[in-house]
């Protein structure tokens, strides 16, 4: 951790009402839930103390960049693989208002190419010799999902070229 992360007990953190994702809060929480399972969690919270109305910190620290994580979080505290009280990485919220750092961690985000993500998983499998079943409970995903996305990144390099380039 660099000098300014901190932990925060996953029980004192909480939903920042400037969070701007509204919207599908919940979808692939379990499959980003095996995910930080398998391999940890890669990129800290971004929080602020909690106040009370007369402006003293409550103990607790609201998540404005980092909610899906905190709710995988939660996730696997209620299947009994983390503790309530685990100490999670954070960072505290910048210069920059609140609801502005959580629409930057939202807006700038680009989900990976298809070709890209089934390239990985065949070197996982080829590199590693993970199984289907191994590569799925670690990315949240189905055993038949990844045996194709196998077959797909086993695809001739060509073919996955012109795929890249939207033939």
């Amino acid at each position: 951790m660099d000098a300014q992360t901190f932990t925060v007990p996953l029980n004192k953190l909480k939903s920042s009402p400037a969070n701007v994702r509204r919207t599908g809060r919940e979808q692939g929480i379990a499959e980003l839930a095996a995910s930080i399972a398998a391999h940890g969690l890669i990129n800290p919270l971004r929080v602020e103390p909690e106040r009370d109305a007369d402006g003293r910190e409550t103990g607790a620290f609201l998540v404005h960049a980092g909610e899906r994580r905190r709710r995988a979080l939660l996730h696997l505290a209620a299947e009994k693989k983390l503790k309530k009280s685990e100490p999670i990485p954070c960072l505290p919220r910048g210069g920059s208002p609140a609801e502005e750092e959580s629409l930057a961690e939202n807006v700038n985000t680009a989900p990976m190419h298809p070709a890209d993500q089934y390239e990985a998983f065949a070197r996982l499998h080829r590199e590693q010799g993970l199984g289907a079943e191994e590569i799925a409970a670690r990315f949240g995903l189905t055993a038949a999902t990844v045996r194709q996305r196998l077959r797909l990144g086993a695809a001739s390099p060509v073919l996955m070229e012109q795929y890249r380039a939207g033939a």
